[in-house]
């Protein structure tokens, strides 16, 4: 379920766990940061991911708080920022289950973190350029995968509308002929 892919890493949560592999098949080291609007880290990312190694962190609901686990990781590679966005509420009756990603070839996601989650929460993309994507969903009965692509790095993410809900995210290296 989770590991190295043959075309880059891969990220996955249960229920806030999230185990992440560093790229497998070039040097790109991805360092992350996290920012929880409700909830916290329990057990924070590692500074550094090198490759083919698999990593994890923990976000938590923080007790006797009724917003459920919500926040952003960003993660800086090489060649690209992706920004993640989630949403796992505490009442499902007042909030949706979220998922958002955005990527960039360049640094868009330097800045401070809260305005990033902001930003994307509201559904407002870094920049307008071809070199950043942004796609948000509300996951209901129906979940539809989130796919964004700056350059030659493509990621793709799921996420579970369950109660300990499962986000995976892949990230890819696509060779400049593919389509």
């Amino acid at each position: 379920m989770i590991g190295p892919s043959p075309h880059g890493w891969t990220i996955s949560q249960w229920p806030n766990l999230l185990p992440m592999a560093g790229p497998s098949r070039n040097g790109q080291t991805i360092s992350p940061w996290s920012y929880c609007y409700s909830g916290y880290s329990s057990i924070p990312p590692s500074p550094r991911i090198p490759p083919n190694v698999t990593e994890s962190c923990c976000f938590t609901n923080s007790w006797l708080r009724f917003r459920g686990s919500v926040g952003v990781l960003v993660y800086e590679a090489d060649t690209f920022t992706l920004a993640i966005l989630f949403s796992n509420p505490f009442d499902y009756n007042l909030y949706a289950v979220e998922l958002a990603m955005e990527i960039s070839a360049h640094k868009a996601h330097c800045g401070s973190l809260d305005s990033i989650y902001t930003r994307m929460y509201s559904g407002q993309p870094a920049s307008t350029g071809r070199d950043t994507m942004l796609h948000r969903v509300k996951l209901s009965a129906c979940q539809e995968p989130v796919v964004v692509s700056a350059g030659l790095v493509r990621a793709t993410a799921t996420m579970s509308n369950a109660s300990k809900s499962i986000v995976k995210v892949i990230v890819e290296n696509r060779d400049a002929h593919s389509t």
